[in-house]
């Protein structure tokens, strides 16, 4: 689920690692948003793929790793939006950050 939230596709978790394998990972990502922060959006990705391993014991603890995730990526674009800039600062993407993190919270 978490990577269709930033591919805009079906699960493909195969095919979001070998994009990053490959360097192409921003390719991957939903086109209808333009400006993707897309170091966030890598590392939401590498958390995502951990969350989709077969076996329980090689998935990610969701208390311990997941929500801090989430909620620090929520917590990066609403301090964008509020004027506080980060990396780039490119506030339109930190908004995309915060919806997303908002979602995967949702989905909790």
């Amino acid at each position: 689920m978490f990577l269709q939230l930033i591919t805009a596709k079906p699960p493909m978790g195969h095919h979001v690692e070998r994009a990053i394998e490959k360097g192409t990972f921003s390719e991957t990502l939903d086109p209808a948003v333009p400006d993707w922060p897309v170091e966030e959006a890598l590392c939401f990705a590498k958390l995502a793929l951990q969350c989709a391993e077969m076996r329980q014991k090689d998935r990610p603890d969701l208390g311990k790793i997941v929500l801090p995730e989430i909620n620090r990526l929520r917590k990066l674009g609403e301090d964008s939006m509020n004027g506080v800039t980060v990396g780039n600062g490119e506030v339109s993407s930190a908004r995309q950050v915060s919806t997303i993190a908002d979602l995967a919270l949702h989905l909790k």
